[in-house]
């Protein structure tokens, strides 16, 4: 009686369903005495037995399969065949578990405007989960500034995939899925204002009227305060997304410029405290402002499955309801046919990037 792990032996490529083999344990492990291992599974039924080995770390599975087989021998064949079963189950289950990998996407754009961005990664990564696996999207556990989560990316540390609009830089520090997952809706933006300069902004007339008597306010870490800056946009450079509110309510600053996916959501966020800030109804900016999925540049099999999930949610629809189903109701309350448009440069797209598909949304392009 073998009663210790090393003293059950291994046979290499052993078919369990070989009658020799049974034959070849019934006549040299005939277990004397009940065994440690054999009192607590010769009384489980196949199902329980596989769940109960399934528990075992690979190595411990091993050496008790052997021992448990040479004991139940003795059992009558048919109650051993089933027993047999559930091994070689649980055998199957341990290999899978054991080789099958998940892919883990941690993101550190973690607040309510990112909610849209990060049900179509989902989405994408469903579509491709047969081919590719399984996936789990992780939140990082810290509040970060953009800059520091992607500092993060950059080293494949804590982060690795975001979603932002594009830029030369960006292109050339991280790997792009150049699919704009937000049509090109954050390109056209509307102005959050207090609700005592209603009447100065209605009476601008010019681009040039706007630039000389109004002030900006905008986030310092934010890729398009260069398009700001780079059109003679007067801007208020803050550190805070969160402050940049304050400071509008207490007028530090004039206008803060917001896609029109944001701003009706930041004025039900920030109300409470900042009940001065209204969305102007008259003006508006525009400038081609692409939004893409990235990541760290040695992710490439991760682009390829984001790009290829992406690509099948566009065929079959699903891309798109998912887009009017966070967006629409904003769209008809943006009312853009309504507003003077002021269109700015981006001096920051790279060279040859494709203006995205605005036909899901919007009813005519703007001219310049």
């Amino acid at each position: 009686m073998f009663s210790k792990p090393d003293q059950y032996p291994l046979i290499a490529g052993a078919n369990p369903y070989d009658p020799q083999w049974y034959d070849y344990f019934a006549k040299r492990y005939q277990p004397k005495q009940p065994g440690f291992l054999n009192e607590h599974y010769q009384c489980l039924e196949p199902y329980e037995m596989q769940v109960s080995i399934s528990r075992l770390p690979c190595g411990m599975l091993f050496w008790s399969l052997s021992g448990v087989v040479g004991e139940l021998i003795v059992k009558k064949e048919a109650q051993m065949k089933r027993i047999v079963f559930a091994l070689s189950a649980a055998m199957l289950l341990v290999s899978v578990n054991s080789f099958s990998e998940t892919l883990i996407l941690q993101y550190f754009q973690i607040d309510h405007r990112y909610d849209y961005r990060i049900e179509l990664l989902r989405l994408a990564l469903e579509k491709t989960e047969q081919e590719y696996g399984h996936f789990s999207l992780e939140p990082t556990t810290e509040k970060m500034t953009q800059a520091r989560g992607l500092k993060f990316m950059e080293e494949d540390k804590l982060v690795n995939i975001a979603f932002l609009p594009t830029s030369e830089e960006r292109e050339q520090k991280f790997l792009p899925i150049r699919i704009p997952i937000l049509k090109g809706i954050l390109g056209y933006r509307v102005f959050l204002i207090h609700r005592d300069n209603l009447a100065a902004f209605s009476a601008i007339q010019s681009i040039d009227e706007l630039k000389s008597k109004f002030t900006a306010g905008f986030d310092m870490h934010w890729a398009d305060i260069t398009i700001l800056t780079a059109n003679d946009i007067k801007v208020d450079k803050s550190t805070s997304y969160e402050l940049l509110f304050k400071k509008l309510e207490a007028k530090r600053f004039d206008f803060f410029p917001r896609g029109i996916n944001e701003a009706w959501d930041e004025i039900e966020q920030f109300g409470a405290s900042c009940p001065n800030i209204v969305v102007d109804p008259h003006n508006a900016f525009y400038y081609p402002y692409p939004v893409y999925f990235f990541v760290n540049k040695t992710n490439v099999k991760t682009a390829e499955r984001i790009t290829k999930g992406l690509n099948i949610a566009q065929n079959d629809g699903s891309f798109k309801n998912l887009f009017l189903k966070y967006h629409d109701g904003i769209l008809k309350k943006a009312e853009l046919e309504k507003r003077k448009f002021f269109i700015l440069e981006n001096p920051t797209l790279p060279k040859g990037t494709i203006a995205p598909d605005t036909s899901w949304w919007l009813k005519k392009k703007l001219e310049n």
